[in-house]
């Protein structure tokens, strides 16, 4: 924000209840996250959403300097995952997430904790600051509308459906759509700036979100799940891909396609290390 308004920009804090579009040079940016006022009033649907908890917990003594990621069971619905992540300072970030299904109630903030401790047994100890998440999940298109008013982050349904993360996507769409809004008023078609963002975001997100929609629904069968476990604790270079699809913009490589189905046909009984 600072730095916004050191280029001129002037902060207003306003709660948004309603969105009219004006005969006027605006042009409205929706980072308004999971429950977007901006996107309901242009009609845009909501997709498939998940539900996660985060808090923070004493880091344990064993596991300073650690990165822990339990999957949930087979028999639950996947994909569902608890996480633990040493800060450095003495607490780990700590959080379980699930995605929701039509026809089963949300769970409870006591659920989610009690889950989380059940995958990671200790990590909920002395836990603080316990906060939970709609995490609006991409799906396999990308169709920014045309106009005045583009959606970025959550509020565009930008969380990755295999992992539940969204800062890369919102950080990359909040890029683009404040270049294509400066760009649409700057040669006074404010009009442009939905087709401009299109352009800018269509090469980055469109092959990766239809990737990652796949990958999705391969992780909700635990044999797949497994097999995509023990491949990448085999070769970096499958891990690395698996990273780059889960957090990035990464895709489905040939090279990890060849070792999720070698590992698939090929299971084995030895448990990997979370």
């Amino acid at each position: 924000v600072e730095p916004a308004q050191a280029a001129g920009a002037t902060l207003v804090r306003r709660r948004v209840r309603s969105l009219a579009e004006l005969d006027d040079a605006a042009v409205v940016v929706g980072a308004d996250g999971a429950h977007s006022v901006v996107r309901t009033a242009l009609g845009r649907p909501r997709g498939p959403v998940a539900l996660a908890i985060r808090g923070y917990a004493p880091t344990p003594a064993d596991q300073r300097g650690t990165q822990r990621i339990a999957f949930g069971a087979h028999g639950d619905v996947q994909p569902t995952y608890a996480w633990s992540f040493d800060r450095g300072d003495g607490l780990a970030n700590v959080g379980y997430g699930e995605l929701l299904r039509d026809g089963r109630a949300a769970p409870t903030k006591a659920r989610l904790i009690e889950r989380l401790e059940e995958l990671l047994p200790g990590s909920t100890a002395a836990g603080t600051d316990w906060v939970g998440h709609h995490l609006p999940l991409s799906t396999s298109r990308w169709h920014p509308a045309d106009g005045r008013v583009l959606l970025v982050g959550d509020a565009a349904g930008l969380v990755n459906p295999m992992t539940g993360e969204g800062i890369f996507y919102a950080v990359a769409t909040g890029l683009a759509a404040g270049r294509a809004a400066a760009e649409a008023i700057a040669v006074g078609d404010p009009d442009s700036a939905g087709g401009r963002y299109a352009r800018a975001t269509r090469p980055l997100l469109a092959r990766h979100l239809r990737h990652t929609a796949l990958a999705s629904r391969l992780c909700r069968s635990g044999r797949v799940l497994d097999a995509g476990l023990r491949a990448s604790a085999r070769d970096q270079r499958v891990f690395d891909d698996l990273v780059e699809l889960g957090l990035a913009r990464g895709r489905v490589t040939p090279a990890l396609a060849r070792a999720l189905v070698a590992s698939y046909l090929s299971p084995s009984s030895t448990k990997e290390k979370p």
